[in-house]
């Protein structure tokens, strides 16, 4: 406090009587309003596993019940975001939960059934709050149009279901790269261009087969639920490739790995009640591995 009062040109009138009372005051009350929001924060995993298993024992609803777990990292972004990041920081959250609401229940709206291949459009809100608040040209223009694409899309294929509609999701990508939210860079010296061309090579390939073999699963055996999964494996394969330390650590798969086994032993054995088990071994590898 002295040293930001001194930068501010306010050491005198801080150690004003007065004002050093105020001062202990506002300490005070700050003190206990975050004491208080802690707690919340620390009482949440306890909050939405009692939710948990009260909605799977008492309404079978262990799917999508094991959403409320998303609770306990939306408290901790309520109380310890500032305002400004709070709704950046929420939306993916939201997103989530929106889309296994609508691809669960598929609900019948004007007499339009929405599944899983339309829900995933919600996760468009996460760069829609991103580029809310960006004032540039270029962010406006962005903003524009990852409102209105997804709407288009979403009306072709209410209308004319194609797989080829997905081609207008390329305009998005052309925007990225002018605005900058997409970047290439290569490094070509000292002969790194071979190690970067391989690396390039085995991600072009990966994203390349994974959405492949998505869009294999998803029209000939309606597996849009659960193998969306199978994105999570570019993360890791990225992961891999980088020069991170951590990168052959399980404790750094652990969290996607954890995922893939949470979905597909609850969607196709129904065990949702226990598959979220899987999650309690990235806490335990990281004691194993003393992370």
């Amino acid at each position: 406090m002295i040293e930001e009062a001194v930068e501010r040109g306010r050491l005198e009138s801080m150690f004003h009587p007065f004002q050093r009372l105020n001062g202990a005051r506002s300490l005070k009350g700050i003190e206990k309003r975050n004491n208080k929001e802690n707690k919340i924060v620390a009482l949440s995993p306890f909050i939405a596993t009692i939710a948990f298993f009260l909605l799977g024992f008492l309404f079978n609803e262990w799917h999508p019940g094991w959403l409320v777990f998303l609770g306990i990292p939306i408290t901790a972004v309520l109380f310890e975001e500032s305002k400004k990041d709070r709704i950046v920081s929420l939306s993916p959250f939201i997103a989530t939960i929106a889309f296994f609401l609508v691809g669960t229940y598929t609900p019948t709206v004007f007499g339009y059934t929405f599944t899983y291949l339309d829900a995933w459009l919600v996760f468009f809100l996460i760069p829609i709050t991103g580029l809310w608040n960006d004032k540039t040209l270029i962010g406006r223009i962005s903003l524009v149009a990852f409102i209105t694409i997804p709407v288009v899309y979403f009306y072709l294929q209410a209308t004319a279901p194609s797989v080829y509609n997905l081609s207008i999701f390329l305009i998005l990508a052309v925007l990225g790269l002018v605005s900058g939210v997409v970047s290439i860079h290569l490094d070509i010296r000292l002969g790194k261009w071979k190690e970067i061309r391989n690396k390039i090579f085995w991600v072009a390939a990966s994203v390349i087969l994974i959405a492949y073999l998505y869009a294999y699963l998803g029209f000939f055996f309606d597996g849009w639920h659960p193998w969306w999964v199978l994105f999570l494996l570019i993360p890791m394969l990225l992961l891999f490739l980088s020069k991170d330390k951590d990168r052959l650590t399980l404790v750094a798969y652990s969290p996607f790995v954890a995922t893939i086994a949470f979905v597909l032993v609850g969607h196709y054995f129904n065990a949702y009640q226990l598959s979220w088990l899987f999650f309690l071994a990235i806490p335990i590898l990281g004691v194993i591995e003393d992370r």
